[in-house]
């Protein structure tokens, strides 16, 4: 498992996150910014969405990460 964040303080809600890995992240309703999905999500409030994703999924959220335009994803 690793750990993936997305920092809300960062993200415009640009959609490139869920675009380049689907499976991982999705746009918050509430926020219109991103968040990782369930059953990954294990944080998520106004500043923050964290959660643990199973190796095969690391590569995307990599992708991702480097295609987000305001280094809002972090990934461990």
């Amino acid at each position: 498992m690793a750990k993936v964040r997305v920092d809300k303080t960062l993200c415009i809600g640009c959609g490139a996150c869920w675009a380049l890995a689907p499976q991982v992240f999705e746009e918050d309703p509430s926020t219109f910014k991103s968040r990782i999905k369930e059953p990954y999500r294990k944080v998520d409030n106004e500043n923050e969405s964290a959660g643990e994703i199973p190796e095969e999924l690391v590569s995307d959220a990599k992708t991702a990460a480097e295609g987000c335009p305001t280094g809002a994803i972090t990934v461990e």
